[in-house]
């Protein structure tokens, strides 16, 4: 990676060049116009720079500095003037070359400067072949290709070398350096130019070809900077020194190439050793990085592995070993194909293959399926590395579960159910709307929720659509405007939806809940159609009143009959539909089972209800109607409530005319008359987890099928309660604590602490942490394996759960590293709490192979003293913690 300061200091090296380059050529340009001999040659005597040359400098300099400005219109400008540069140096060489003469050399201005082998005014013979080099080298300078701006490079680096030796001859007056026998030689203003211009353009571009070695990090870049300004420099100032002792008439010849030589010889000693000890520490500090990354990985949370080309595991950590159920010694070394046959035919292994190839990256969930048959779900996200691919692998096993459950739910709801997002698009189904709509579950998913609308109605849907997503809120069933929707064959049925809005980390999404009340809608219409026929015949029929008077009576009453079952129906519906919108909302579970008892029992028209639910051996009343309040947490064995258990043992729902005379009833119950009653055992799945009992006094009045149907269903909300329940609570322990000690994630103290010192801003209290690691663990792992490794972090998590105050938190902050959190407590309480902690450990006999002491060694910090912010007192406390382990392990140190 290059350095981005070095660049900069390049860049504006190029344009300082650019400029000097311009001022030079501007200075030399005045001293031929008013004929000022200092201005031409720096010197009286020296060889002056041409007027040609003059001019090819100033196009030079502005070229150079308009290639820096980064702006493409200025191309045209920079290739134009490298063409006159090139054309300059090439007729001046074929001048040389061919003895011809173009009449270029003074064609502005006379030049008097004349010798045995000179040509009046004519660049040299080296001064055309920069001109022509650098030419080319401005053309190629500013191509959109990086291939073609490096061939500028090449050109630069001849005209740099041919300027340079000509300053070098200057220097120590050597002219057969700066000229020819048979050409005129290159002025000093020219070799400065030259060599200003060479250099501008190598550095213009410091991030590409040769000069991208030199601003690079890496350590053959900070050697190269070290040593190629000294080696070009420093031989040249000490053989000036050494000439000009020479020449003072110190010492002979010989002696000065003796010195000369000792100089040079312990300039190159001091080089190499200076050089060799900053490779040294470099390398040093890159074998910690490494140890440091490998830590890293080592206790990642996440399994991560790296594989070869040849598919061998290079590297896994204790994480993927745990997932693969695999011992890591198991893995590394082997192939793919070795520890996992046949998965080279999987769908994974060609997924590696494939990213193996083509050196992309990927993320992906995946299926894996253990020896024993059990599934797993994994989170893999694949990079690849030098080595081959590094893979990062998440257990999403418990996820997936938990999504399959949902849909389960989904599933057995009585209505259909959609999901769309906020762009209409249909995410899920059940099979309730396959059936409502007639299309198959894949034909749905993916497409718009309006082409389940009928055409006349889908821009009014569209807006109450976007409208519904700017103010989200549920709408039951059954209100507002009558609705329709849309079979794939087209034709079109009256529905009733409810909507509510849910939000989820990605975005928000709606549920509809969907009813098709076609067959509602036909018997209202039916009921229309015989009003109108029977206002038809009270009309025609006026003499013949009192005798069908009873026989229309009669039809009256069973249509209201009718009519008060479709409303009895549609308001369990609603309230079933309720009682799902309030699971949703995630209300309390004693009053969510309360209330389905209430409703169970209000529209079955039962006296009694109730729900028991299994605890280990025995049934206990969970929710019980008010009239029978005073039961509510009795538990009953097989032999007290044997019609509830027999509905618990089959599975089946249980019904009986009348309990009364049943020869098994519950003796505790002969207080109160009960005849119809039903048991409905809640099932999740295969797992029964209680049973619904409902009751009647009124006799001779059994409970319809359709009353035990609707009952069943009440049952099922309940067992979806219940787990989602379960779920819901399972969830939020395992993200909080840490599964081996049983102690607080690193979350948990995160949002703990930030809290704590929240509260001890405002009371003004002080709070403590304790860091506390476990002496040479890295040992114990190796010695007794790391299944013991595990028992030992276990044992002193609850070793430090019984250990500390109760307003004090412990939390495992990662591998065998803990902290305490400690409020409103002194100095001297933390280090009283902090060496029993130590004392105890040590007193701690762990089993392993053999009985093993422990040791820990424990950092403490306080608030506000060794720092304000949660970030600051845990690196307090862990420089406290890494004091103790220098200072032998087994102690309790202070921050500082």
């Amino acid at each position: 990676m290059p350095n981005r300061l070095l660049i900069n200091r390049f860049v504006n090296f190029s344009k300082s060049a650019s400029l000097m380059v311009i001022l030079i050529g501007l200075l030399v340009m005045i001293g031929w116009i008013f004929d000022i001999q200092e201005l031409k040659s720096v010197f009286h005597g020296l060889r002056t720079m041409k007027f040609n040359t003059t001019l090819v400098a100033i196009l030079i300099g502005m070229s150079l500095w308009l290639s820096l400005q980064e702006n493409k219109k200025y191309s045209f400008i920079i290739q134009i003037s490298g063409i006159i540069v090139l054309l300059i140096g090439l007729l001046t060489l074929s001048q040389y070359l061919f003895k011809l003469n173009f009449g270029i050399d003074q064609l502005l201005f006379t030049d008097l400067q004349t010798t045995r082998d000179s040509f009046p005014g004519r660049m040299s013979f080296a001064s055309a072949l920069c001109s022509t080099l650098i030419g080319l080298a401005l053309i190629f300078l500013n191509s959109e290709k990086e291939k073609i701006r490096v061939i500028s490079q090449y050109p630069s680096v001849i005209v740099l070398a041919i300027s340079f030796l000509a300053l070098v001859g200057y220097l120590y007056d050597v002219q057969a350096l700066y000229t020819l026998d048979f050409y005129s030689s290159m002025g000093l203003y020219t070799a400065t130019v030259f060599t200003l211009s060479s250099s501008g353009i190598l550095l213009s571009k410091p991030d590409e070809g040769w000069i991208k070695l030199i601003a690079s990090e890496s350590a053959g870049g900070a050697v190269l900077r070290r040593l190629l300004l000294p080696m070009l420099g420093v031989p040249l100032v000490l053989g000036w020194f050494v000439l000009f002792g020479e020449r003072a008439g110190l010492y002979d010849t010989h002696f000065g190439l003796a010195i000369i030589s000792v100089l040079i010889a312990s300039f190159l000693i001091i080089i190499l050793f200076t050089n060799s000890r900053q490779i040294n520490f470099v390398d040093t500090k890159r074998k910690a990085a490494e140890e440091r990354y490998r830590n890293a990985l080592d206790n990642m949370m996440e399994g991560t592995q790296i594989i070869g080309y040849d598919w061998r595991y290079l590297y896994v950590n204790e994480t993927v070993a745990r997932q693969g159920r695999q011992a890591k010694e198991n893995l590394l070394g082997r192939t793919m194909m070795e520890v996992y046959p046949g998965i080279e035919k999987t769908e994974l292994f060609n997924t590696l293959k494939k990213h193996m190839q083509e050196r992309t990256s990927h993320s992906m969930e995946n299926e894996f399926i253990y020896s024993d048959g059990t599934k797993g779900w994994f989170e893999l996200s694949i990079q690849p590395v030098e080595e081959g691919l590094f893979i990062l692998s998440n257990d999403i096993t418990k996820r997936k579960y938990a999504e399959e459950r949902f849909h389960l739910a989904v599933e057995s709801a009585p209505y259909g159910i959609i999901l769309s997002s906020s762009t209409g698009e249909i995410t899920l189904v059940n099979s309730q709307v396959e059936k409502i709509f007639q299309y198959s579950r894949d034909e749905l998913i993916g497409r718009s929720v309006e082409e389940l609308v009928p055409e006349g109605f889908r821009q009014k849907h569209f807006t109450y659509h976007r409208e519904f997503f700017q103010n989200p809120r549920t709408r039951p069933m059954g209100v507002g405007r009558d609705l329709y929707a849309r079979r794939k064959d087209g034709s079109e049925f009256p529905v009733e939806i409810g909507l509510v809005p849910i939000e989820t980390h990605h975005e928000k999404i709606v549920m509809a809940t969907i009813l098709d009340i076609t067959q509602r809608k036909q018997t209202e219409a039916e009921l229309l159609r015989l009003n109108k026929e029977l206002e038809l015949r009270i009309f025609e029929r006026t003499a013949h009143l009192n005798l069908t008077n009873e026989k229309l009576q009669n039809e009256l009453l069973h249509r209201q009959q009718a009519e008060e079952q479709i409303i009895h129906q549609n308001k369990m519906l609603s309230e079933l539909h309720e009682i799902t919108l309030d699971l949703l909302k995630q209300n309390n579970l004693e009053q969510l089972l309360r209330r389905i008892v209430e409703i169970s029992s209000e529209f079955l028209d039962a006296t009694y209800g109730g729900i028991t639910l299994i605890e280990g051996e025995e049934l206990v009343l969970k929710a019980v109607t008010q009239n029978r309040a005073g039961a509510l947490g009795q538990r009953y064995s097989r032999d007290d409530a044997k019609l509830t258990w027999q509905a618990f043992d089959s599975k089946k729902t249980m019904v009986l005319s009348n309990y009364d005379s049943w020869p098994d009833r519950r003796k505790q119950s002969q207080g109160f008359p009960r005849h119809a009653v039903i048991d409905i055992p809640i099932l999740n799945g295969d797992e029964c987890l209680g049973v619904l009992a409902l009751g009647r006094e009124k006799p001779n009045y059994e409970f319809s099928e359709e009353q035990i149907q609707f009952g069943g269903l009440f049952a099922s909300l309940t067992a979806l309660i219940i787990t989602n329940s379960q779920l819901r609570e399972t969830l939020k322990q395992q993200s909080i604590h840490d599964s081996l000690t049983g102690l607080f994630n690193r979350r948990y103290m995160e949002e703990t602490l930030i809290q704590e010192i929240s509260r001890a801003v405002r009371n003004g209290h002080s709070l403590g942490i304790i860091m506390l690691d476990i002496d040479h663990f890295k040992n114990f792992n190796d010695t007794h394996g790391h299944v013991n490794g595990d028992s030992l972090l276990s044992e002193l998590g609850k070793f430090l759960k019984t250990n500390i105050r109760t307003e004090d938190t412990a939390c495992r902050y990662g591998g065998e590293e803990f902290l305490l959190i400690m409020p409103d407590v002194s100095l001297e309480t933390v280090l009283r709490r902090a060496e029993l902690l130590r004392q105890g450990v040590s007193e701690l006999q762990i089993q392993a192979d053999t009985f093993a002491n422990v040791t820990i060694s424990l950092g403490i910090a306080m608030y506000p003293q060794h720092g304000t912010t949660m970030e600051f007192l845990i690196r307090s406390a862990d420089k406290a913690l890494y004091q103790a382990k220098q200072n032998g392990r087994n102690r309790v140190e202070v921050a500082a």
